[in-house]
């Protein structure tokens, strides 16, 4: 399956609305985004804990009121989404999106987001912060739970067990079919970031992921489909 990491990142600005506009016209199955949290409490899509990289602004997320935030220009005149606004576009475009937790203590807002609009059949909730996904998992076993991992070794097992992952996100450097394997037996899900070089889609895709991610989504498209085999 073909995640649009933040979007179509490699060919729109990371993280709006016309880079997710992008991704679906791509063919994506799903669209992975990052979320964290304003001064008064809103939801909004952003991978950095500062809007300077992405941004023409400055300063801390956290800080920032939404309507601040919403005054910044994220690239081409687009301006910084809010959960919301990216699930509705997601919505209508009839795909599936994963939602990154840049930070612990989203959990709450973020599941309320999502309920509100029907929408914890259609999403996985991931992030590097393991409470977060045991957390997200204690409040609503239904919704779909991912681990990121970008590191050896990893204790799948514990993952499984304490943190209560259903899925596995693994940093391309460190992937190989006796990793998969590994996860695979220990009952995850598995897919591995990002491929932006379509030589190397035959290579990850034999060795048995079930996701891959890319900036450029549709060069996931460009292999042999005798090449993929999951």
């Amino acid at each position: 399956m073909v995640i649009g990491h933040r979007g179509a990142a490699g060919y729109e600005p990371e993280n709006t609305l016309r880079s997710f506009q992008k991704a679906i016209e791509l063919g994506v199955d799903w669209i992975e985004l990052d979320v964290r949290r304003t001064a008064d409490g809103h939801i909004v899509v952003m991978h950095d804990d500062t809007v300077e990289r992405t941004t023409n602004g400055r300063g801390k997320v956290s800080e920032m009121s939404l309507a601040d935030i919403r005054k910044l220009d994220a690239g081409k005149g687009e301006k910084v989404p809010t959960l919301q606004e990216a699930i509705d576009l997601v919505k209508s475009g009839q795909k599936k999106l994963i939602i990154e937790l840049k930070l612990e203590g989203l959990e709450n807002d973020v599941i309320d987001i999502v309920e509100k609009n029907n929408f914890s059949e259609d999403c996985i909730i991931s992030s590097f912060f393991y409470y977060s996904i045991r957390r997200v998992k204690e409040l609503r076993p239904g919704i779909m739970t991912a681990a990121i991992a970008s590191k050896l070794p990893i204790e799948f097992h514990r993952l499984h067990n304490d943190f209560l992952a259903d899925t596995i996100f693994l940093r391309k450097d460190i992937v190989s079919r006796d990793i998969v394997d590994e996860a695979h037996r220990d009952g995850f899900l598995v897919c591995v970031w990002n491929i932006d070089d379509s030589r190397d889609v035959a290579r990850y895709a034999d060795m048995g992921v079930d996701f891959i991610s890319s900036n450029y989504p549709d060069r996931l498209r460009q292999i042999e489909p005798h090449a993929v085999t999951a």
